[in-house]
């Protein structure tokens, strides 16, 4: 099956999902290992680039490289391992303007890269990009 960015936008803003936000599973883990690796796979070495020309593919490759790792691999290194591009996207979204074109809600996940960032500037951005 083909995935597009609007299907894993649908899914992790699902009512679903999203009550699961900061309170994960095991079960939900594994469910987003099986429906998203391959695809995670694909993101993390650049098949999936073409998805920055729009603010919904860059949103989507976003939650893919940023969020979904941390679920797919809890508690292994590995959940951090695509981190740097999820940043990467995300000022690529910014400098086209992305971030004014998607609401509040998918924004504060567009920006959340940088608070995960283990970089201190990353970090001070992230306070003055919320803030704004």
């Amino acid at each position: 099956m083909k995935i597009a960015p609007r299907d894993i936008i649908d899914y992790w803003y699902s009512d679903r999902i999203r009550a699961c936000w900061f309170s994960s599973t095991p079960e939900l883990d594994r469910e987003i290992y099986n429906q998203f690796a391959q695809i995670w796979r694909d993101a993390s070495e650049g098949r999936l680039d073409g998805w920055c020309d729009t603010p919904e593919g860059c949103l989507a490759l976003v939650i893919l490289l940023d969020q979904f790792p941390r679920n797919m691999f809890r508690g292994k290194a590995k959940s951090f391992s695509t981190g740097t591009q999820a940043i990467a996207i995300v000022r690529l979204a910014i400098k086209r303007g992305f971030d004014k074109k998607i609401d509040a809600e998918q924004l504060s996940f567009l920006y959340l890269p940088f608070m995960h960032s283990e970089n201190e500037a990353d970090q001070e951005y992230s306070v003055k990009l919320f803030k704004e």
